[in-house]
């Protein structure tokens, strides 16, 4: 049941930006068919009905650009806002944004991405049917004319997200079909990729193959969880125990379901959508369905200004290609105008050519607005076709920051890294800032702090211009902000990180995260560990964190309480710090406190001599298992 619909939505970035042109292209459009009818009515010069012309298409253009705009950014919103609430587990309230999504006829970008996200509601709360159906939806809206690209990448990953799904509920043939449709496909993001490898993975298990599935579990670890979401971590996490152990009965029934509760627990979830994984979930303790309500970020007038100087400062330094753009337009124009005005004063007649001259030599005064007409087409043209050329570009260096994005998510950062850095040098400002971005958090995975705070301020550097940060507002904007303020937090600057947190737009879809991350790392680097495992427990299974943040939560929660952990918890952290160094590093180097803490559990012995009680508990279940068998074969007999 969907809450009430929702209100004050705020407005997108590229509101005024698109009102202006909106009101810009009515008036040429005005101009010039006002031009056009006074040639139709009194046969003015022939430069006339060119200028009317040119007038009034590039007034229509504005127009339906300016209108098409107001009408996606007004979507754009309420989808963004219903994104951050599926994070936090709020379903009935992102229905509701959904359905004033979808009311009318809503552009096929925000159709397939409402759709999308009502497929995850579905997921999330185990009705797989539902789930599917809306993805079908989803995958088969119409690409539409504009933002065919940013809709064709939507159906693409929803087709991955299907495939789980569709292997989950055995529809073998349709899952292997999506899988391969994924990975074939240029517009593939990491997360799509890391569903497809969970998708094959499930369909490995449910074939037999053990040694095909532990060959894929270590072939794609990179993709199985730095690219998936924590639910589906856990079921790559119940194989892995799947494959080490024969134990049949670690698997602890979730809670009982709240009544008011959206989606049943962690445990009850992979029971209902992949079964066979249930009996080898790790038990964490309880968590909330819902993402507790995080304080808004409040920012101190000092720390406002840290962070202008490092703007201007990181805008000082940014390539010269990513600067001055618009008084290159300016200068464009000047000349332009310069121009038009050398070519009237060359045909037109002055005083004493008139007396014979220019009049004599052509019978009559040329017209000075055709020249000035066609000189106009002429320009336009030159523009249209710039454009052009620059759309296919940046649809080409897309498809590269893709391939480089799923090089990295696969664990090539070789590779997947040198690509990122030819790409932070393409003269298309957006595209860049996305490789610095990219670049800054492989920096930050390898805990070069400082590398990743440098990237970032360039990717920031670059959307200075004001036609460029507003198309950047939605995603690539915050998320650059939202990194800078993680690594300020690392590197103990606090005020500074809050002032990040507090620029961020409330329609941002990863808001929750931002703000959770930002003060989680903030609390345990203030040494203030019970405060980050208060916090740490107020996070819901669904908000979308990375594996190192998701790790840091868990074992902030864990070191302080561990009675409430949960059976195999402990072991299960310290487990993935000892056989998977790039993690630990990273947490030596963000939260060296929380792995201090850590290693303390449990009779202050030191992580490598950690007596595993994965051990025990599996122990205890087989000798579970074989006393309920001994005690069937005997009601046998005895019947």
């Amino acid at each position: 049941m969907s809450a009430p619909a929702p209100k004050n939505v705020p407005r997108h970035a590229t509101h005024r930006y698109h009102t202006t042109l909106v009101v810009t292209g009515g008036i040429c459009l005005l101009v010039g068919l006002c031009g056009l009818g006074m040639f139709a009515l009194f046969g003015t010069s022939a430069g006339i009905p060119i200028l009317g012309a040119f007038c009034a298409l590039i007034g229509g253009a504005f127009v339906v650009l300016g209108y098409l705009g107001r009408r996606i950014g007004a979507g754009v919103q309420v989808v963004n806002t219903s994104f951050d609430l599926i994070n936090r587990g709020r379903f009935a309230e992102a229905e509701a944004h959904l359905d004033l999504a979808e009311q009318g006829r809503p552009h096929p970008l925000i159709a397939c991405v409402a759709a999308v996200q009502r497929g995850l509601i579905g997921m999330r709360r185990g009705d797989i049917p539902t789930a599917i159906a809306h993805l079908d939806r989803s995958i088969t809206t119409p690409l539409g004319v504009l933002y065919r690209e940013q809709t064709r990448t939507h159906t693409v990953n929803a087709r991955a997200t299907r495939a789980f799904l569709r292997a989950a509920s055995g529809d073998r043939a349709g899952a292997r079909e999506d899988i391969e449709a994924v990975r074939m496909s240029p517009n593939a993001l990491p997360q799509g990729l890391g569903r497809a490898a969970l998708a094959e993975a499930i369909l490995l298990e449910r074939s037999g193959d053990r040694d095909a599935l532990r060959e894929h579990l270590v072939t794609h670890h990179e993709l199985l969880f730095d690219a998936t979401d924590r639910r589906e971590r856990t079921i790559v996490r119940a194989f892995q125990r799947m494959l080490e152990t024969t134990a049949t009965s670690v698997y602890r029934k979730g809670a009982k379901r709240d009544a008011d509760s959206e989606e049943p627990p962690l445990a009850d979830w992979i029971a209902q959508v992949v079964p066979e994984a249930a009996p080898f979930v790790e038990v964490s303790g309880a968590r909330p369905d819902k993402t507790g309500e995080l304080p808004a970020a409040e920012a101190t007038e000092a720390a406002k200004v840290a962070v202008a100087e490092a703007r201007k400062a990181a805008a000082k330094d940014a390539p010269a290609k990513n600067r001055r753009k618009a008084g290159r337009i300016l200068v464009l124009w000047a000349l332009l105008v310069a121009l038009s005005v050398t070519v009237y004063q060359m045909l037109s007649p002055s005083g004493a050519e008139s007396d014979g001259g220019f009049e004599e030599l052509y019978g009559e005064p040329i017209d000075p607005t055709l020249p000035i007409g066609l000189l106009c087409l002429a320009v336009f043209a030159a523009l249209a076709g710039g454009r052009v050329y620059w759309f296919f570009r940046a649809r080409k260096e897309s498809k590269d920051l893709f391939a480089a994005l799923n090089l990295v998510a696969k664990g090539d950062l070789a590779a997947g890294g040198a690509a990122l850095v030819r790409l932070s040098s393409s003269r298309l400002s957006i595209l860049a800032a996305q490789a610095d971005l990219a670049l800054a958090l492989v920096a930050e995975k390898k805990s070069d702090l400082r590398l990743a705070l440098d990237l970032c301020d360039r990717g920031l550097a670059r959307l200075t211009q004001y036609t460029v940060r507003i198309s950047a507002s939605d995603i690539l904007l915050p998320d650059l902000i939202s990194e800078r303020a993680f690594l300020l937090a690392a590197m103990d600057r606090h005020a500074e990180a809050e002032a990040e947190l507090a620029s961020l737009p409330p329609a941002y879809p990863f808001k929750s995260r931002a703000l959770f991350r930002v003060r989680l790392v903030s609390r345990v680097r203030q040494g203030d560990l019970k405060a980050a495992a208060d916090l740490a427990t107020r996070a819901g299974l669904d908000l979308p964190l990375f594996a190192r943040d998701e790790l840091l939560a868990d074992a902030v929660r864990a070191a302080t309480n561990p009675e409430i952990a949960g059976a195999g918890e402990i072991p299960r952290l310290k487990r993935e710090l000892r056989t998977y160094a790039p993690m630990r590093r990273w947490m030596e180097t963000v939260a060296p406190g929380a792995l201090a803490a850590l290693e303390r559990t449990a009779e202050d012995k030191p992580l490598e001599a950690t007596n595993d009680r994965d051990t025990r508990a599996e122990e205890e279940a087989l000798a579970e298992a074989e006393a309920a068998g001994a005690a069937a074969r005997e009601l046998a007999v005895a019947r």
